[in-house]
Formats: C-alpha cells, structure tokens, sequence
C-alpha cells in the first residue's frame, strides 16, 4: 500500500500481534501507536482517516518489534497506571500490576484515612503501593525501601509525579540493613514470590522484568520468613503486616506467620479470579 492510514495500521498491527501470540493485541496496538504519535487512544479513532508520514511508520514499527519479541508494551512506553495514577517505568522496576490493587485495598479498609500512620514499605521497586497510600492517607509519614538505587530513583521521579514526594523516605536498603526505625504501624510489601525452579516456564514478558524483584527463592517463600523476624523487631504491637503472595501460597505463608507467634489475626484475602493474593496479619 502507498498510503498507511491509522486504520490500516491498527488493523495489520493487531493481526500481526495476534500470529505472535501477543496478549489483546488489539489494545496493544493502540497503545503504541497512541504513544508513537504522542495522542490519545481515543484520537486514534478520532482521526481514523489520517495517512502516517514515513518518519511515523518508522518509529511504530520499532516498536512492533520490540513487542513482538516479548517487550512489555509499559517497558516500550515507559509508563503505566496503577490505582488510578501514572508510574513510570522501565527494566529497573517491576510492573505494577492490578492484582496489587488489592493489596491498597487492604489496607484502606483497615485505616482511618486521618490517622498519622507510621508505613514502611519493603522493595518498593517503582514506588506504587507507597505512593498510592501516601494519596489515599494524607498523614502518614512513609519509609519506601528497594535493594536496588536505579528503583529508588525511579520511584522518587514518580512521587514527585505524584505531588506526594515530601511524604515519602526513600532508601536504598537490603530489607532491614540500613533501617533503624521501629515501631511502624504497617509493613507492606509485594515481595519476589516465584520459586527458582519456575523461572523457566515463565512468560517472556516476565522474563524482562529484573530477576531481583520475582525470585523468591528455592520454593518462593524467602521473603515471607524474613518479614516474620522483621516484624519482631520493627512492627509495633497492634500492629499489620500486609503482603501480596502467589496464588497458591496462602496456606503457607500463613504457617509461617503463626509459627512467629507475635499475629494474633491472620487473613487470607484473594483476588477476582478467587485466587490466593494477599495476607493481612495483625501483631499481638
């Protein structure tokens, strides 16, 4: 064809993501193509006639390619949404994903939204579970930790972003080893849970994602002993703990938590699909 109008784009792009095996290649193909064209999705219908110069079918199709190799679309795009607000994003971080709305949603059905909460949250990677509480608990005060300094980066841009920067500490730690304070009110976490021997079977779009932030060890349950003698220490009593866990850790993770003997409650919370996905456990 001579003349590439954004509806034939759109619709050979989602029939070559779809060959690929590419999820919602429809969607997809829609964000990228707003994102190349620095618009809207919406505007893409709204001018579904216009002719796509060279330069334009260019730079789209470099990012075909990226997809179509296993890229996530966010990585490509460099942003996201999570709770209803914008996060940037690139191979340093996680990608926030809905699941961990529950965990937000947790947590506010326990909190009073005026209460000057002390949280701490661990592997904060892009600073979304942190900064979706800082908005939706205007006084608390927030430690965000990550092993990693290009995470904390990433997160700081984001809280600044976020207009909630000046609530928010942000530290490079390897979970407790440069944390002193104690006696936070909530510790939250969407810690690495996926056991080694499963990385192979993994999707490739997870796959791109650092490696640090899914392994969760031998049998995917490292993180969860750790935050059991974390929270002897550092949380206060009466106290929660609220964690994101995978979808058939519940029972495990629970043990665990029990067997610390300082929870007096510990709840298994699950997803939209009735999937094991959070844990929320209060201290004696």
């Amino acid at each position: 064809m001579e003349t590439w109008q954004i509806r034939d784009i759109l619709e050979w792009s989602a029939k070559y993501f779809k060959k690929k095996h590419i999820d919602q290649p429809r969607l997809t193909s829609e964000i990228l193509l707003a994102h190349s064209l620095k618009c809207r999705r919406i505007d893409l219908y709204l001018n579904y006639d216009r002719p796509l110069n060279q330069p334009d079918r260019d730079r789209y199709r470099e990012m075909l390619k990226s997809r179509a190799k296993g890229k996530p679309w966010q990585y490509i795009v460099g942003e996201t949404e999570f709770y209803s607000l914008p996060f940037r994003v690139n191979d340093a971080v996680l990608i926030p994903r809905p699941e961990t709305e529950i965990l937000i949603d947790a947590v506010l059905d326990h909190c009073k939204k005026n209460e000057p909460y002390k949280i701490w949250d661990i592997g904060s990677g892009s600073g979304a579970i942190a900064i979706s509480l800082a908005k939706n608990l205007p006084l608390a005060k927030i430690l965000a930790t990550d092993i990693s300094d290009q995470a904390i980066k990433i997160a700081k841009k984001n809280a600044e972003l976020n207009h909630v920067g000046e609530r928010i500490c942000f530290r490079q730690s390897d979970l407790a080893k440069n944390v002193e304070e104690t006696r936070f009110d909530l510790i939250v976490s969407n810690p690495p849970y996926i056991a080694t021997s499963e990385f192979s079977s993994l999707p490739i779009e997870v796959r791109h994602e650092p490696v640090t932030a899914l392994n969760g060890g031998k049998d995917g349950l490292y993180f969860y002993r750790r935050f059991a003698k974390i929270c002897q220490i550092h949380l206060a009593s009466r106290g929660a703990l609220a964690v994101e866990i995978g979808a058939d850790q519940g029972e495990r993770v629970r043990e665990i938590l029990k067997r610390s003997a300082i929870f007096y409650s510990v709840e298994i919370l699950k997803d939209y699909a009735r999937r094991d996905r959070v844990i929320y456990a209060k201290k004696i």
